[in-house]
C-alpha cells in the first residue's frame, strides 16, 4: 500500500489541532496541566505543518522549525506532567533537548540520517523522562489515567529505539522526509496514537483527581457532620433522608426508625402548621436565617422536648431539600419559663404580680372599649393580718396568704384575673360585666361581698414546733372601681380602687365600697 507522506502530515496537523481545541475548551482555567497539553498539541501540529511545507518554504525554516516544534511540544507535555504532579520542574532538563535539536538540526541540515537519529534519541530521552516521572508518583496518583500516559510514553520510547536501530542497521531505506518506508509510516502512526493516549490520559488524570478530591471532601464533611455535637438531618418532601448520630440521640430513636419517616410524626400536633410553613419557606430559599422552636415527641415513650431548628436549602440527589440543624433547648425553655414566672408572678402564691396585672388590665380596658362593655377592679386587703405574723411568725402568715390566694382563685370565673400586689393586698380583675353601668356595679359589689364572706371563714394553719395547729379568723375590706375603656390609665384605676378600699376600712372593715357607693357589711 502506498502512503503519501504530505497527506499523513496534514492528517497529523488536523488531529493535533482538533485535540488541542477540545482540551482548551473543556479544561477549566485552574487546570494548568490540560492547558499546557493543549498548547503542546498546537505546537506539535505546527511542527508537522512546517515539515509538510518542505519545498514551499525555505529548507532551514522547514527542518529547523519543524523539529524544534516537535521537541518543544514534548517539553510542554513534560511541563504539564510536572504541573499535574505539583512538582517544581527541572527547567534545564526541559530546555536542553530543545537547544540540542536546534543546534543539531542547523549543523546536520544536509544529513537526513543524522537528523533522524538525533530527533529519535532526543524524543527517546524526553519520553523516558516522562515515564520516570509517572513511575515515581504512581502511588500518589489516583485512577487509571496515569497508566494511559505511561503506556504512551513507553510506546514512543520503544518506537524511537526501533527507529534508531533500523537506521543504524541499514533496515530503513528512507533518504528524505517523503520516502514512505514502513519505518517512517509506522513512526507517524505510532506518534499519532501515542499523543492521543497522552492527551486522553492527562484528561482522565485530571478528572480522576477532581473525583478523588470530591470524594475526600465528602468524606471529611461526613466525618464532621457525624462528629458534630448538633443534630443534623436532611428533609426532602418532609421525610428524613439522612440524620447524623447526634440527631438520632436527640430524637431518642435509631437511624432505621427515622429514615424515610415524615418529620411531622415526631412533632407535637399544635406545631404542625408552624413546621409545614417554615419547611416550605426553606425549600423556596427564603428561610436560611430562620430559627424557631418546636415541641418534639422523642423516644419510644414520646417524651415532650423543645428543639430549636435552623437550616438552609440544598440539592439532594438532584432535588430540593432542607439541611436542618437542631438542638435540644428544653432546659433553656424551662429556665426562661421560670424567669418569666419570677418576673410576672408572685413567688409565694403563684398569682400574677403587679406587672402582669397592669398588662392584663390594659388589655381588658382596650377590649371593653371596643365592646362598649364594663369591667371592674376589686382591691382586697386583709383586716387583721399583722397580729398573726406578730404572734405566730411569718411562716403562719405565709400559709394564710397561700390559702387566701386559693380561696380567691376558686371563687371567680376562669376569665377573671386574681393578682397579689404584695403584703396582704390582692386584686381581682373582672371583665365583661355587660353594657349597663348600674348592673355592672351591682355584679362587682355582689362578687366583692362573696369574696369577703369566703375570706372570713376560719383558717386551719400549721404552727411551728411546740405551737400546735392554729385556727385563725380573718376578715377583709374591698374597694371596687368600674371601667369602660381607656379614659383612665391602669395605674390610676388601681389607685381609685385602693382609695375605695380604705373608705371601706374607715367605714368599719369587713365590707366593700365602690367609688361613690358603699355596700353593707358582709
Amino acid at each position: 500500500m502506498h502512503f503519501h507522506i504530505p497527506t499523513m502530515l496534514l492528517m497529523l496537523v488536523v488531529a493535533f489541532g482538533v485535540m488541542a481545541m477540545g482540551l482548551a475548551f473543556f479544561a477549566p482555567a485552574q487546570h494548568r496541566a490540560l492547558r499546557l497539553t493543549a498548547l503542546g498539541l498546537l505546537v506539535h501540529g505546527a511542527g508537522y505543518a512546517l515539515l509538510g511545507l518542505r519545498g514551499d518554504i525555505p529548507l532551514l525554516l522547514s527542518i529547523l522549525g519543524g523539529n524544534l516544534g516537535i521537541t518543544l511540544a514534548a517539553a510542554l507535555y513534560l511541563l504539564a506532567l510536572y504541573r499535574f504532579q505539583e512538582r517544581a520542574p527541572h527547567w534545564w532538563l526541559l530546555a536542553l533537548p530543545v537547544l540540542i535539536v536546534g543546534l543539531g538540526m542547523a549543523l546536520l541540515l544536509d544529513n537526513y540520517t543524522g537528523r533522524r537519529l538525533l530527533s529519535s534519541l532526543v524524543a527517546l530521552c524526553q519520553f523516558a523522562h516522562m515515564a520516570l516521572l509517572l513511575w515515581q508518583r504512581r502511588r500518589h496518583t489516583a485512577g487509571r489515567g496515569q497508566y494511559l500516559v505511561l503506556c504512551a510514553a513507553l510506546v514512543v520510547c520503544a518506537t524511537m529505539v526501533q527507529r534508531s536501530a533500523a537506521y543504524v542497521l541499514g533496515m530503513d531505506s528512507a533518504r528524505s522526509l517523503h520516502d514512505a518506508t514502513p519505518t517512517v509510516v509506522w513512526t507517524f502512526l505510532i506518534v499519532l496514537l501515542s499523543v492521543l493516549l497522552l492527551a486522553l490520559g492527562l484528561l482522565m488524570m485530571t478528572q480522576e483527581r477532581v473525583e478523588q478530591a470530591l470524594s475526600s471532601s465528602e468524606w471529611r464533611y461526613r466525618r464532621l457532620v457525624e462528629a458534630a455535637n448538633e443534630g443534623i438531618c436532611v428533609l426532602q418532601d418532609g421525610v428524613f433522608r439522612y440524620i447524623n448520630p447526634k440527631g438520632t440521640q436527640l430524637f431518642g430513636l435509631p437511624e432505621e426508625a427515622l429514615l424515610e419517616r415524615p418529620i411531622l410524626e415526631l412533632i407535637h400536633p399544635d406545631d404542625w402548621d408552624l413546621v409545614r410553613h417554615n419547611y416550605a419557606l426553606r425549600i423556596e430559599g427564603k428561610a436560611d436565617a430562620l430559627r424557631y422552636a418546636v415541641r418534639v415527641l422523642t423516644g419510644p415513650q414520646r417524651t415532650l422536648r423543645w428543639f430549636e431548628i435552623s437550616g438552609v436549602r440544598i440539592d439532594w440527589h438532584g432535588r430540593a431539600a432542607g439541611l436542618n440543624f437542631f438542638t435540644d433547648i428544653t432546659e433553656r425553655r424551662t429556665l426562661e419559663e421560670q424567669i418569666h414566672q419570677l418576673a410576672y408572678h408572685d413567688a409565694l402564691t403563684g398569682l400574677p404580680n403587679r406587672r402582669l396585672l397592669i398588662d392584663q388590665l390594659r388589655l381588658a380596658m382596650a377590649r371593653n372599649q371596643r365592646n362598649t362593655s364594663f369591667g371592674a377592679v376589686v382591691f382586697l386587703d386583709l383586716d387583721n393580718f399583722k397580729p398573726l405574723n406578730d404572734q405566730h411568725g411569718h411562716q403562719a402568715g405565709d400559709q394564710l396568704l397561700v390559702e387566701v390566694a386559693l380561696r380567691l382563685r376558686t371563687s371567680v370565673r376562669t376569665s377573671d384575673t386574681v393578682a397579689r400586689l404584695g403584703g396582704d393586698e390582692f386584686v381581682v380583675l373582672l371583665d365583661d360585666l355587660g353594657n349597663d353601668a348600674e348592673q355592672a356595679k351591682a355584679q362587682a359589689l355582689q362578687l366583692a361581698g362573696k369574696l369577703i364572706e369566703r375570706l372570713s371563714q376560719p383558717y386551719e394553719l400549721e404552727g411551728t414546733e411546740g405551737d400546735g395547729p392554729i385556727t385563725h379568723r380573718c376578715t377583709a375590706s374591698a374597694g371596687v372601681a368600674l371601667f369602660a375603656g381607656l379614659h383612665s390609665g391602669a395605674e390610676a384605676l388601681l389607685d381609685q380602687a385602693d382609695a375605695a378600699m380604705y373608705q371601706a376600712k374607715q367605714a368599719g372593715r369587713n365590707r366593700a365600697h365602690c367609688s361613690g357607693a358603699a355596700a353593707p357589711a358582709a
